[in-house]
């Protein structure tokens, strides 16, 4: 072979060589960046299990008290002398009966579950100790104890969970939603005060407040400085022209930006009476009611804070000019509850939803998505 073409023959394997050692490395950088996708991914679905889990115990003590504790041990109790009259039933208040839990969050944490149930059911008195402030299991402490929470008496502060040892650190918060202002039923009235009490100008507050109106009705007439069917139409939105379905539905609102919508979510609902829960409701929310001004709304604040206001101490506390509020306000607690987790982790995410208690059956349901 003369020396040119032999030559050309090393290029040629030179290239063939680069080529494939490119290939590989790109096959390599690929087959890294799937694993840590992957990796990724299950630690995602990790974190949304966990945070279900979470919200899980918070419901279970909100729909578990101590007096239910009491007498269903006290039931137990008294069918198992019944059935053995040494005070063994062999069936009777040992075996954890008094303490079940949800359907849901036995399918979710199977293990957690299996030890929660194990330990409440040890026995009576370890059953007591859970309710007044050692968690469900024993072993949370005090700012934890989710089994001393009352169905009445939602808390206002951050339930901070661990599922396991080492584990991500889960606030939980639940909110009654009648803490929340329904803008599918709320009067032009009341959205204007709640946006102007969250700092909006006079002109932002009615403008916003015609966009709700004109998407949540069924007609096609334009209130004053409102959008309609055509105008989202020349955006590329679909109007419902139909209530809300979703709270999120606020962002194709003209005059809806990120910041404002993150300012007004957490005051807004899409369900309810329109009635507002006068002991978990914000300043903001309050002042949307008809009749109540700043310095009443900081009356209740101040009471309510000492213990859950009753009827008779809205009746004190609402002058007489006041009255008005009084169809427009609730003190008992409702059965829908607005859920809230933010997981502090190497993987930071945050989850809402809403839940369906009842003081009587429990847990009934519970939706929780994903927003960060």
């Amino acid at each position: 072979m003369r020396p040119g073409r032999q030559g050309f023959a090393l290029i040629l394997v030179l290239l063939a060589s680069a080529a494939v050692f490119a290939l590989a490395t790109h096959a390599a950088v690929l087959m890294r960046s799937a694993s840590v996708e992957s990796r990724v991914l299950v630690r995602r679905a990790e974190v949304e299990r966990e945070a279900r889990s979470a919200v899980a115990l918070l419901l279970t003590g909100l729909s578990t008290t101590e007096d239910k504790f009491a007498q269903q041990m006290e039931a137990q109790g008294a069918e198992g002398r019944r059935s053995d009259p040494g005070g063994s039933s062999g069936g009777g208040g040992d075996q954890g009966e008094e303490f079940p839990l949800p359907e849901f969050f036995r399918q979710m944490m199977p293990q957690l579950a299996e030890e929660l149930e194990r330990n409440a059911a040890d026995n009576s008195a370890s059953v007591r100790r859970s309710t007044q402030g050692g968690g469900i299991s024993g072993k949370f402490d005090p700012k934890q104890a989710v089994g001393a929470l009352r169905v009445t008496e939602i808390p206002s502060e951050v339930l901070e969970l661990r599922l396991r040892e080492n584990g991500p650190l889960y606030r939980v918060k639940a909110t009654d939603a009648g803490s929340m202002l329904n803008v599918n039923v709320a009067k032009r009235e009341q959205l204007e005060a709640y946006l102007r009490a969250k700092a909006l100008t006079p002109e932002e507050a009615s403008r916003l407040t015609s966009e709700i109106i004109d998407w949540r009705d069924a007609d096609d007439f334009r209130e004053p400085f409102g959008a309609e069917r055509d105008d989202h139409r020349r955006r590329g939105v679909v109007c419902r022209n139909a209530p809300f379905e979703t709270i999120d539905e606020l962002r194709y609102l003209p005059s809806m930006t990120r910041e404002r919508f993150d300012l007004l979510r957490g005051d807004l609902g899409v369900t309810g009476d329109g009635r507002v829960h006068i002991n978990t409701a914000s300043s903001a929310v309050l002042l949307s009611v008809p009749g109540l001004d700043a310095p009443t709304v900081a009356r209740i604040e101040e009471a309510r804070r000492q213990r859950p206001l009753t009827v008779e101490d809205v009746a004190r506390l609402l002058p007489a000019g006041a009255r008005d509020a009084v169809p427009f306000l609730r003190v008992e607690p409702g059965r829908v509850l607005r859920i809230h987790v933010e997981v502090i982790d190497d993987v930071r995410a945050e989850f809402e939803g809403m839940a369906v208690v009842s003081d009587v059956s429990g847990v009934e349901a519970v939706g929780l998505r994903r927003v960060f």
